[in-house]
Order: structure tokens, then C-alpha cells, then sequence
């Protein structure tokens, strides 16, 4: 059975969406990328090239990146995405403010 996920207006305190969850809790694949390379929006497909660090130039003064991954998310995904990551924000400069 899946995991219940209920988003909630933060005005009225009620619930506005809800989201069954079917399958595991952990994802298929796991991408692993050192940062974001380039983002654009196409035909409502927001695309994210994410990169790997391959190295540092001989002379210390640059590093070698290679594309890693490409994530594709409809443009309406964007509102989740942007919630998410203030969430994420919010719970680091807490955590950074408990230290």
C-alpha cells in the first residue's frame, strides 16, 4: 500500500491536493551529480543538465565538468519544485542556527 501525502493551504490549514504514493519509498535509479550545468524550458519541459566533476586542469585554475544526467519535468512541476526546495532552505539554516 502506498504512502499518504497530503498538501496543506497554509492560509486555511486544509488539505488542497492529495497524493497516493504507489510503490517503494526509494527510487529506481539514484543520480548522483555535483551541480546543476544548465536549465532551459521547452514546449512546457523544464530541462536540468546536472555534471560531474572530472578533475582539476594542470594548472589548478580550473576544473574539467562532464554532462552527468539531463532531468526533464513538465513546467507545472515547477511550483512543487520551488516548494520543496524553500522546505529544504528553511530546514538547513534551522539546523545551521540549532550548531
Amino acid at each position: 500500500m502506498g504512502e499518504h501525502v497530503a498538501e496543506h493551504d497554509k492560509k486555511n490549514d486544509a488539505a488542497v491536493a492529495e497524493t497516493l504514493m504507489q510503490g517503494s519509498a526509494h527510487p529506481d535509479i539514484e543520480i548522483f551529480a555535483d551541480g546543476v550545468f544548465n536549465m532551459w524550458l521547452r514546449s512546457g519541459v523544464l530541462k536540468i543538465d546536472l555534471y560531474q566533476s572530472a578533475g582539476i586542469a594542470a594548472d589548478g585554475k580550473g576544473e574539467f565538468r562532464r554532462l552527468a544526467q539531463r532531468v526533464s519535468l513538465p513546467v507545472t512541476a515547477l511550483g512543487e519544485l520551488k516548494d520543496m526546495l524553500q522546505k529544504m532552505e528553511t530546514a538547513i539554516a534551522a539546523a545551521r542556527n540549532q550548531a
